[in-house]
């Protein structure tokens, strides 16, 4: 029987909005806390992809975008797992 679990991470990062958007929606970025290629267009409804290598295996991750708001918060439903969002975090915060 299928099971539908929803995880959840929440995450104070101290940094503008737009920063954060950058990170996240910025491919050279996101090879920084993800070790994959992005692949989406950022749109409501459009698929999401990260395609790369880990532990010397193909990669690949896929979703969908849930939300798009730049000033508040992206929903993806392929989550960032916390690992990954504290990686945005340091980022972001870095400047």
């Amino acid at each position: 029987m299928p099971v539908n679990l929803v995880a959840t991470s929440t995450i104070t990062i101290d940094a503008p909005a737009d920063r954060v958007w950058k990170v996240i929606t910025d491919p050279a970025a996101v090879k920084e806390f993800m070790f994959a290629d992005l692949e989406t267009d950022w749109t409501e409804g459009s698929p999401i992809a990260w395609r790369g290598e880990w532990e010397g295996k193909p990669y690949e991750g896929k979703g969908r975008i849930l939300e798009v708001d730049p000033e508040d918060a992206t929903e993806h439903s392929k989550g960032m797992w916390d690992m990954l969002v504290a990686d945005v975090k340091k980022i972001a915060e870095r400047g």
